[in-house]
């Protein structure tokens, strides 16, 4: 499809997304082979646009 976008302007639409709950959280899925310890770990974080 090769679509440019700026930082600024994925942003922008993220905010208006969340604003009216089309993205109402994140997840992040890790690939097994490109982590060292063989321990599954979970990480929650909380993004805050300023």
């Amino acid at each position: 499809m090769n679509y440019h976008i700026t930082d600024r302007g994925v942003r922008h639409r993220l905010q208006r997304l969340e604003k009216n709950n089309t993205v109402v959280g994140y997840s992040v899925t890790l690939s097994p082979e490109l982590i060292s310890e063989k321990v599954n770990r979970t990480i929650v974080l909380k993004f805050k646009f300023t």
